[in-house]
């Protein structure tokens, strides 16, 4: 009876079970779990938005702007690297929350016939497509810029001297042009945008049946998405600064 896979860890075990034989996997479309009828839940929205910040907070952490932001806690206030770690990731994650909460509010405010208190609950689904496609971008951009220190690796597993594909020593170049990581990047997150935008009207569609409560919903959630999406944009722009740890 599993119709929605948030709780499926594809274990099989469903499949090798069934008395029946009639249990099978199929192919759906990209997104069909966020466009189905579902109950929203706090949980799962609470998860859509930490994930997102989450995501966003790991980018930023990469720039040289958090460089600059930790060691003016740390002169500021006389406290250790791990402390003024600690406070920003919790002010950044805070500032997400509230912000999303802002618009939640806005929502309520422009329409309150209509929007009942899960109104937050059931939008912040729509940040989803945003935080998966943001992360393959980011990441992305790792890959073209360092997927073949997996040779130079590989040549060598074990670091014994061996040239084994012949890459051992070898200058770590990137897969691709600074153009084409661009062009990619920009495009993952596009496509994450009008995902949550297609989220954003579909929850609207299914949450009233009256057009000028569908169009204030979409114009604040998608007024939301873009602010999330103009910021993530904005740190793919940024030089990345490469760390090991915190």
């Amino acid at each position: 009876e599993l119709s929605r896979n948030n709780y499926c860890l594809n274990c099989t075990e469903c499949i090798k079970s069934c008395p029946y034989n009639n249990v099978a996997c199929n192919v759906r479309p990209f997104g069909a779990e966020l466009h189905a009828t579902f109950k929203p839940k706090k949980d799962e929205a609470s998860l859509a938005l930490v994930l997102l910040a989450m995501t966003s907070f790991h980018g930023m952490t990469m720039t040289p702007h958090w460089t600059k932001f930790l060691a003016g806690l740390r002169a500021t206030w006389g406290i250790s690297h791990l402390m003024a770690f600690s406070i920003g990731m919790t002010l950044f994650l805070a500032l997400f929350v509230l912000l999303y909460a802002l618009f939640g509010m806005a929502l309520n405010a422009f329409d309150k016939q209509t929007l009942t208190a899960s109104a937050g609950t059931h939008y912040a689904y729509s940040l989803i497509p945003l935080t998966l496609f943001y992360h393959l971008a980011h990441n992305g951009a790792h890959f073209l810029r360092e997927g073949k220190a997996f040779l130079v690796a590989a040549s060598d597993p074990f670091g014994w001297g061996w040239n084994l594909l012949g890459y051992t020593g070898a200058t770590v170049l990137p897969i691709a042009s600074q153009q084409f990581l661009w062009g990619s990047q920009v495009l993952l997150a596009l496509i994450g945008f009008y995902f949550a935008l297609k989220m954003c009207v579909r929850i609207a569609l299914q949450r009233s049946d009256q057009i000028h409560s569908q169009r204030i919903s979409v114009i604040v959630i998608s007024s939301a998405c873009f602010l999330f999406h103009s910021f993530n944009v904005w740190l793919l722009t940024l030089p990345m600064v490469m760390r090991t740890g915190m």
